[in-house]
């Protein structure tokens, strides 16, 4: 077994030979430059380490079911009645949503939305990676949607209006977050902490 250490502008080696118990120490002189050569070579390593653990996340690639799942995990009690839908799904209700806002799946590489079925509810959550070179089209696709939703609960459902008026659109990872939710703050800050 070998054990390096520096003291004092030394080097000491512990060695512990295999034939005898006793420790035998062999002193090295350290040079000012082989001390900043060591501090620089531990300095790069612990930075690539941090590096490393820091960029797990950002380079993730989720599919649309982890982003359904995600959104069902961190939604409110209305998520519990409108459980996300993955965007590959042959799904009936996403399918029209889609049509009646005149989005292009085309325009999405992965997502999953969760959304009110009844117009007297301003309510939809979604998480979505837009397809390269789509990023401009999907955030308006939202900031169109939120316009419509605020233009359609504007005289009547004062309070859905006001819901619809704070929806949340963010920027996470390479996904873009839209919460219109009750607490739509909050929901978008667990969401984005898991993306």
């Amino acid at each position: 077994m070998k054990t390096l250490a520096i003291s004092n502008n030394v080097l000491y080696l512990y060695c512990m030979p295999r034939e005898s118990p006793a420790i035998k120490i062999n002193k090295i002189k350290v040079s000012e430059k082989m001390k900043r050569l060591l501090s620089a070579i531990i300095a790069v390593a612990l930075m690539l380490t941090m590096l490393a653990a820091c960029s797990s996340n950002s380079g993730s690639n989720l599919t649309s079911d982890n982003l359904a799942k995600i959104i069902n995990e961190n939604g409110n009690e209305m998520t519990g009645s409108n459980p996300a839908i993955a965007l590959d799904s042959e799904d009936a209700n996403l399918n029209n949503l889609f049509e009646w806002n005149e989005w292009d799946k085309a325009n999405f590489e992965a997502g999953a939305f969760s959304f009110s079925l009844m117009n007297v509810q301003a309510y939809t959550i979604a998480i979505v990676k837009p397809a390269d070179g789509k990023k401009d089209a999907v955030l308006k696709y939202f900031s169109d949607y939120q316009a419509l939703q605020e233009s359609n609960f504007n005289m009547y459902l004062e309070d859905q209006y006001e819901i619809a008026k704070s929806a949340v659109t963010e920027e996470v990872n390479g996904y873009i977050v839209f919460v219109m939710a009750e607490n739509a703050d909050s929901i978008a800050a667990n969401i984005k902490a898991k993306l």
